[in-house]
């Protein structure tokens, strides 16, 4: 018995041999957990399906920010795909946001890592400009803006 298992005894709990079965289930909504945290509801998925309109996202990342979109209690978690030539940010609800931007609106974008945010730049007109994420997904956008104004520039060169 381990001294984890004689502390519980001692304090009348039972021990992981008496009550495995209560282990077990919590190791699994723990484990469970973890695909989950990352994972669209259904709203959000069917909303990524309506904005887009069968295309293939090239970056999706999920933001810790949240937007109003009409809930009482709650607000949407934002979400951000970017496609060739356009990135979509948006957040499911009874309202929902819907934020569309070319690579040239986000040209200077940045990943601040003392506040965990993509500063979004110039971002004139757009209604989110900060998206708290991981570095890894700012990462991703950031290479995505740059590969994107990149291809704009090869065809833009050879269109002369």
């Amino acid at each position: 018995m381990s001294r984890f298992d004689a502390t519980r005894k001692k304090a009348g709990h039972p021990t992981d041999a008496e009550d495995g079965s209560r282990v077990r289930r919590w190791v699994r909504r723990l484990t469970d957990a973890i695909p989950f945290a990352a994972r669209m509801t259904r709203a959000e998925e069917a909303l990524l399906a309506e904005q887009s309109a069968g295309r293939e996202a090239l970056v999706l990342a999920r933001s810790r920010s949240r937007v109003d979109v009409g809930k009482w209690f709650t607000q949407g978690r934002v979400w951000i795909a970017c496609y060739r030539g356009e990135a979509v940010a948006w957040a499911a609800g009874l309202v929902p946001f819907v934020q569309r931007m070319s690579p040239a609106d986000v040209a200077a974008a940045a990943y601040n890592p003392l506040t965990g945010e993509l500063v979004l730049a110039p971002a004139a007109g757009l209604q989110v400009r900060c998206l708290r994420m991981s570095p890894v997904d700012g990462g991703r956008i950031l290479s995505w803006v740059r590969e994107s104004r990149m291809s704009d520039h090869r065809n833009h060169k050879q269109g002369d």
